[in-house]
């Protein structure tokens, strides 16, 4: 019998095949580097409304537990700046925040903590340090302070406090001044700008002065 010849595959057969497979690597590579950007980019913006989340019940339990900045006289003597006794006393509502640049001084209350000197009235400071937005708490001037991380990312930061007057209309004070006596502040504005160059607004509005009830006769 006589042998059939082996067929072998020419050189441009071969090359066509080469540059075939490399075509076919190249697109499954190119998706799956797009999948897996796709899957950083998801994780990172699910991670970043985390933290804003857990950014936004953290400052709105603060504020559901404010008290005057007066509380702080004597444990900050001279810091930060206080209304007088007279200005309080024209005031129709004690004084609840101070602002100064980028910083937000407060006193909210802390009942139970395992430090001791962390329990009670606190003096808090929303600030900015390092690209991150930070809480501060002190109870005293020669206390240990907390630093608590809240929002990182940041490239600055504004606040402004929203007060309404007894005709229902809205003020917008940067400055840390009271509009007038008879307003009370009944907002935050936060402003926040990430390092992307990204601008969110935050509102916390704040936990509304009530009248207390009088009735006359008998029930």
């Amino acid at each position: 019998m006589i042998p059939k010849p082996l067929h072998h595959f020419t050189l441009i057969e071969t090359l066509v095949a080469i540059f075939l497979a490399s075509f076919i690597f190249s697109v499954l590579f190119s998706c799956l580097h797009l999948n897996l950007k796709t899957q950083a980019r998801m994780q990172q913006a699910r991670t970043a409304l985390l933290e804003r989340g857990a950014m936004q019940q953290r400052i709105h339990s603060l504020f559901l537990s404010l008290s005057p900045l007066s509380l702080m006289r004597h444990s900050f003597p001279g810091f930060p700046p206080l209304l007088s006794d007279k200005q309080e006393e024209k005031n129709s509502h004690p004084q609840l925040f101070y602002l100064a640049g980028d910083r937000l001084y407060f006193v909210y209350h802390h009942p139970i903590d395992p430090h001791s000197d962390f329990c009670g009235p606190l003096l808090g400071t929303l600030t900015l340090r390092k690209n991150t937005l930070y809480l501060i708490s002190q109870r005293e001037i020669h206390t240990e302070q907390r630093e608590e991380p809240l929002c990182s990312q940041v490239h600055g930061v504004k606040f402004a406090i929203i007060y309404q007057d007894p005709q229902g209309g809205y003020v917008e004070s940067t400055m840390g001044e009271v509009p007038s006596a008879h307003t009370f502040p009944r907002a935050i504005k936060m402003t926040i700008e990430h390092l992307s160059q990204k601008i969110v607004q935050f509102i916390f509005w704040l936990p509304t002065p009530t009248t207390p009830i009088t009735y006359q006769g008998e029930l």
